[in-house]
């Protein structure tokens, strides 16, 4: 194969539509040609094609009762999710347009009328409209960006400029919903509905504000869902001077593809109505719901599934050859459903930083790179007064292939010496075992399983108030092994997309895991509540000092518990210790087949029939 779609361009994103994709796709492919990117995406869409071949033989073997019956499952299903469908919340998606990008032309207007995308050769991190009509998008790297548009400007990174912006963007949106939920630097979701039944008692002077920075025209809002989010955008443009556009629907999912639709600068509702709602949805290209990336698209179009009307259309044989989780998945985006809860993980799992650098196989420079990164993630678990049990290196070669090594450490501990040792351990082991192993280009340093340190100070010691960001990386699958040797073969862009319902869900339902900052509340100045830090799970705390004090007896019954399990399960007996290196030992010897993603088992949330609805618009 001497090309590969995977690297063509995708005009379903906001600002590329109308793009003229033939000649872009084959400036991509002339600009990345005999390149290591190119070869890795090559090889990727090989091996999801041997895979496609696979499913669809095994296609050929069903029956037609066989696919019948399936349907009619499908169909019970979909019956199941229609009954418990809510329409009665309103949430809104904000999402800062072209954030990075629009941060670095407010502080450089000469941006503003040039092309320009903020990351490195390497790869970028967004793009501004203009430089999207050229089809330059994030997630591309910088040497195929230029091929597209030879007068694009690069800006590197500065996320502690986009922190700024962030946390004020943040702090708007939580008086609308103190519950809300962040996605990164530059989204949230909020639940509208308890700020709009408020909203009919507040004084138009409450829903006054000026229409420009030290102006003294002003501009009132009104009661409705609608004015109230042009009221957020407007606040949110005040403090930035960087728009926002936004998503009204009665569901997350819905929300997001909402905010999508006026791009950039504009918002839009759906209306909380079954039949609405399955008519916006059913004609949306598959490529624009979130969780199905460009491996899943890949699948999805060799069944002839191009929309999510068809999608239903083929729920027969879904059912028949997809996992449960991700049939379940797609299941929910035709019926147009979506969660309804803003939910919080407010555990940190891990801590971490990495950094890309031009590809190197010098080890000095190398070992040089980890103990500095080791060094910063000591730094942030000392001023955290966190203790750390399992560290993990991860690196990236200039072939674009991904690789962790973890090891789990005899005690917890915050020491630098020991976290250093252990993960340039990891990294030398590499490159000694490997002696075809290609240059990097990429590498981080994480540690996790965490608890807080304990301290000989009073308690109400650790109580401070933050206004800073934390930023974090998650690792979901801790393993109480001595050593664990891991190939993790992640995508570095859109890759991360293919997890289909647990990617997705994680957005919804547990956002802090998808996220790269931590983000804090911070009160206002005149407020009547106080600002507190749990010394317990270290979540800011707004309210009052019954309120804090209830949570922190609730912290520390769940610590308590928590502690009480570890304890026991490291009293494991030598028999049991002795079991464990023989398993691991076997590992490693036969190769372990790739781990299964952990499902969520999500049950279904009212309304008439979709197969009502789709038998009459097919």
């Amino acid at each position: 194969m001497s090309r590969t779609t995977f690297l063509n361009v995708d005009d379903t994103k906001a600002g590329m539509e109308d793009l003229d994709k033939e000649k872009i796709n084959k400036l991509i492919q002339e600009a990345s040609k005999n390149s290591k990117f190119f070869k890795q995406q090559q090889r990727r869409e090989e091996e999801n094609r041997r895979r496609i071949e696979v499913k669809l033989s095994k296609i050929k073997s069903f029956s037609t009762f066989q696919i019948e019956q399936a349907e009619k499952s499908a169909d019970r299903y979909l019956n199941q999710l229609d009954k418990t469908r809510d329409l009665s919340r309103i949430f809104c998606h904000i999402d800062m347009d072209a954030f990075y990008a629009s941060v670095e032309m407010r502080e450089n207007p000469a941006l503003q009328h040039v092309p320009m995308a903020v990351g490195g050769e390497g790869m970028l991190s967004t793009s501004n409209y203009l430089a999207r009509q050229f089809g330059v998008r994030a997630a591309m790297p910088g040497f195929i960006a230029r091929h597209l548009c030879p007068n694009l400007v690069i800006v590197p990174c500065d996320f502690n400029k986009y922190r700024v912006d962030s946390s004020k963007v943040m702090k708007i949106i939580s008086e609308y919903d103190e519950n809300y939920g962040s996605c990164g630097l530059d989204e949230a979701f909020a639940d509208l509905t308890n700020h709009l039944q408020k909203r009919s008692t507040l004084s138009e002077e409450q829903r006054t504000f000026p229409k420009e920075e030290n102006s003294t025209e002003i501009i009132t809002f009104g009661i409705t869902a609608e004015e109230t989010v042009q009221e957020i955008r407007h606040r949110i443009y005040l403090a930035t001077r960087i728009t926002a556009s936004a998503g009204m629907a009665c569901n997350m999912r819905l929300a997001k593809l909402c905010s999508d639709i006026n791009k950039p600068n504009g918002q839009y509702q759906l209306e909380s109505n079954v039949n609405v709602i399955l008519n916006f949805i059913r004609n949306l290209p598959i490529r624009k719901i979130k969780g199905i990336g460009k491996v899943t698209a890949l699948h999805l179009e060799s069944l002839q599934i191009q929309t999510v009307n068809d999608i239903y259309l083929k729920r027969g044989i879904l059912k028949l050859i997809e996992y449960p989780s991700t049939f379940d998945f797609l299941m929910r985006v035709c019926n147009g459903c979506g969660s309804t809860t803003i939910e919080h993980d407010d555990l940190q799992k891990s801590i971490g930083h990495e950094t890309t650098f031009n590809g190197t196989s010098d080890s000095l420079q190398l070992i040089s790179l980890c103990r500095d990164l080791a060094k910063k993630t000591v730094d942030e678990l000392i001023s955290d007064r966190i203790l750390c049990k399992r560290v993990t290196l991860k690196i990236k070669t200039v072939n674009f292939e991904i690789l962790t090594r973890s090891k789990t450490l005899s005690s917890y501990t915050d020491s630098l010496n020991i976290i250093t040792d252990k993960v340039i351990t990891l990294l030398k082991h590499e490159l000694d075992q490997d002696l075809e192993l290609p240059a990097l280009r990429l590498m981080g340093v994480r540690v996790s399983d965490l608890k807080m340190k304990s301290s000989d100070l009073p308690i109400l010691q650790f109580f401070s108030k933050k206004s800073t960001t934390t930023t974090t990386t998650i690792n979901e699958n801790t393993h109480d092994i001595i050593e664990d040797i891991d190939d993790d073969d992640d995508d570095d862009d859109e890759g991360e997309e293919e997890n289909l319902n647990e990617e997705f869900l994680s957005i919804e339902n547990q956002y802090n895991e998808d996220c790269n900052s931590k983000l804090i509340h911070i009160d206002d100045e005149n407020s009547n509540t106080s600002t507190t830090t749990c010394p317990v799970c270290q979540k800011m705390l707004l309210g009052d000092n019954d309120k804090i004090n209830k949570h922190i007896d609730l912290c520390l019954n769940g610590e308590m518990i928590r502690t009480t399990i570890k304890e026991q399960d490291q009293q494991t007996s030598p028999q049991t210790n002795y079991n464990k290196r023989i398993n691991l030992t076997q590992s490693k010897v036969t190769p372990p087949a790739k781990r299964q993603k952990r499902k969520f088992n999500t049950t279904p949330q009212q309304t008439n029939g979709i197969d009502n609805y789709f038998s009459k618009h097919i």
